[in-house]
């Protein structure tokens, strides 16, 4: 069993369950317009006394800072970079529409989506010169690697990708533990991404793992 740690977001994954929802769809006519996260920190806070954003940052500079002095020990012992790579499964929850329609996305398209995750976190974007001044000295490729599952958790081949008949015609955000429950992986040994109609006008949203790491204890 791997564990694995992300350099680039404020977030370890070690016995944690990820769950990262793109909305490609949504009840309304056209596409969302926001990102619910900072909505959802803030629900959290309220539900959660132990859990404060500000804390959350402080602890993460400070995990900050020794990965940057891990790093530079490590480039002096092996002289180059140790790529990471995360295995992941696409979780389709799909309304029975024929293969590479509507909500059942084509594997070209999951394809592209997995290459834009990976540019995003090697730092290879067009955009890179729009960095803003004070995230620069930051700024940087986060030596992991997001690729297709190859195995899945009986240890049976398979294509990282997993189409499911959703049971509902679309999910909300109250309801993300119906959708995750229609087709889940573990979370230790794999990266879950779950592709569905989204109701509401989220476009999708990503939640902090529950851990027994130092700092995340309240995060649940």
């Amino acid at each position: 069993m791997h564990k694995y740690s992300y350099a680039f977001l404020p977030v370890w994954i070690i016995k944690a369950t990820v769950l990262i929802f793109i909305c490609i769809y949504t009840s309304n006519t056209g596409f969302a317009q926001r990102c619910p996260v900072p909505e959802l920190l803030e629900e959290r806070e309220r539900q959660n006394a132990g859990f404060s954003s500000d804390q959350f940052e402080k602890w993460l500079q400070e995990k900050v800072q020794i990965r940057k002095a891990n790093r530079s020990d490590h480039l002096q012992s092996f002289g180059k970079q140790q790529i990471i790579q995360i295995p992941v499964v696409f979780h389709i929850i799909h309304k029975g529409e024929p293969l590479g329609t509507g909500t059942n996305l084509s594997k070209e398209r999951i394809d592209r989506q997995l290459a834009t995750l990976n540019k995003d976190f090697k730092r290879l974007n067009s955009d890179t010169t729009e960095t803003l001044a004070e995230f620069k000295p930051l700024a940087a490729n986060a030596e992991i690697e997001f690729v297709y599952a190859k195995q899945n958790p009986e240890g049976l081949e398979t294509t990282g990708i997993k189409r499911v008949y959703g049971n509902q015609n679309n999910y909300s955000y109250s309801e993300r533990s119906i959708l995750s429950s229609q087709s889940y992986w573990p979370a230790e040994e794999f990266l879950n991404i779950w592709v569905a109609d989204l109701a509401g006008s989220s476009l999708g949203w990503a939640e902090f793992p529950v851990s027994d790491l130092a700092g995340l204890e309240e995060a649940s």
